[in-house]
């Protein structure tokens, strides 16, 4: 079968009930916009507690700085929105920057987060509702 067409049915990638395709939506794949912003990690419960996006990057900084610390390193946090990283790590004498995201885990475990301007050597993505910590490269 090549395609999806007008009055077909279709099963929604997030929530997987079935749906009929509208007539201007061949390429529809969810069953309603609700089901998109959640699976692209719009309706996620972290844009929905009442917190700017500012204090979210707060929190994400603050506890990736935590986990690090945790691990080992003495943690800097920069002064400046305008600096090459967010945290500057230091462990056995070496330096790490990071650039620390706030993401999200799409239901089939993929992980987003922005990925523009980034000019650190590491990426920490904070995933606001888990609390976990991913790191890329892996330490």
């Amino acid at each position: 079968m090549k395609g999806w067409k007008y009055g077909m049915k279709k099963v929604c990638i997030n929530c997987s009930e079935s749906f009929v395709i509208p007539e201007s939506g061949q390429n529809k794949i969810y069953c309603s916009n609700k089901c998109g912003e959640i699976y692209r990690g719009q309706g996620h419960p972290m844009y929905e507690d009442g917190l700017s996006a500012g204090k979210i990057g707060t929190i994400a900084e603050l506890e990736v700085s935590s986990d690090l610390m945790k691990k080992g390193f003495e943690v800097y946090r920069a002064l400046s929105s305008a600096s090459s990283c967010d945290l500057l790590a230091i462990k056995n004498n070496k330096f790490w920057g990071f650039e620390v995201r706030t993401g999200y885990k799409r239901k089939n475990g993929e992980v987003c987060f922005p990925k523009n301007n980034i000019r650190a050597e590491y990426v920490a993505i904070f995933i606001h509702m888990s609390r976990e910590i991913i790191y890329y490269p892996k330490l």
